[in-house]
């Protein structure tokens, strides 16, 4: 199934930026259903909602120390429960304090590699990207992307 990667969406000739933490295919369509504000704004709140699911399951796969399973949870529900209060700047805030804890932990605490025979699990790749995707909807709700 397709799952929305999107990171960002810069000015200029056509470019747009994701990642995952490991090798992946690739669309890049363009939206041209013609929604009403509200029930945009209504999409990108079950889609916010759903891409922070998806990264307290990323972190709760397993593969991370339990020092950094830790400090990333944490991190999540403070940028959760801003998000839950309409925060939208705030939560991107702590989404993006999140990336930054999930770099500084990255090789030791959180796995790094990643390798196309699938051994090894690029976990710190996955989480920047599933944080990257979410930030990209925060910034929509703000109205700034």
């Amino acid at each position: 199934p397709f799952q929305e990667i999107t990171a960002d969406v810069i000015a200029g000739s056509i470019r747009a930026r994701g990642r995952g933490g490991n090798f992946s295919e690739f669309v890049i369509a363009k939206l041209v259903v013609n929604r009403a504000t509200d029930t945009l704004q209504a999409d990108l709140l079950a889609e916010a909602s759903a891409g922070f699911a998806a990264l307290a399951a990323r972190i709760d796969q397993g593969d991370l120390s339990l020092v950094a399973q830790r400090t990333l949870r944490t991190r999540l529900r403070i940028a959760k429960a801003a998000f839950d209060n309409q925060d939208f700047v705030g939560a991107n805030t702590r989404l993006l304090a999140l990336a930054t804890e999930a770099a500084s932990l990255s090789g030791q605490a959180i796995p790094n590699r990643w390798r196309s025979l699938r051994d090894l699990v690029n976990a710190e790749g996955e989480i920047q990207g599933l944080a990257a995707a979410l930030g990209h909807k925060l910034r929509c709700l703000q109205g700034t992307c």
